[in-house]
């Protein structure tokens, strides 16, 4: 198991509940456990995202895999290398990436295809793929806050 599964893992065997606010699950990483900062903290939960390991429920997240049995070492705290090492893609390749695997179309069709929905609707590449990701029935949903956040780096740095 990574140091990300099991920091997660910990969290919600520590905490004792199925689902939790992202708010209360970067105070447990940052204030109570003080494995990271809290921007850090911050990371982990996106990073989580990004891996698929916790998903949005409501106005909580839940982990997407049987954290009961993981096996937490005593004395546990995650490596911030593991944490530099699951920062989150880019979105656009990213959300390319899911749609080729879930569709089994070539990532170069489906670039095709974003790159026409691109010129259509007028938006930004990320939008447009998350568009074709949502004609195909691909859940993007967590691409939305990095997607945003992306674009405005994007704008502000000119």
């Amino acid at each position: 198991m990574s140091d990300l599964e099991l920091a997660i893992a910990a969290v919600f065997k520590a905490k004792g509940l199925a689902s939790i606010g992202e708010k209360d699950f970067v105070m447990f990483v940052s204030m109570d456990r003080r494995w990271f900062t809290p921007a850090e903290a911050q990371r982990l939960l996106e990073a989580g995202l990004s891996a698929k390991l916790l998903e949005r429920e409501g106005q909580g997240l839940r982990p997407t895999f049987d954290y009961a049995k993981a096996q937490i070492p005593a004395g546990f705290v995650p490596d911030k290398k593991a944490l530099a090492q699951s920062e989150p893609e880019a979105v656009f390749p990213a959300v390319v990436r899911l749609i080729s695997d879930a569709t089994k179309m070539s990532k170069r069709e489906v670039i095709s295809l974003v790159n026409r929905r691109q010129v259509e609707a007028g938006v930004e590449i990320e939008v447009a793929a998350m568009l074709v990701a949502a004609e195909k029935g691909v859940d993007v949903r967590s691409f939305v806050e990095p997607a945003r956040r992306e674009i405005l780096e994007r704008y502000s740095s000119n």
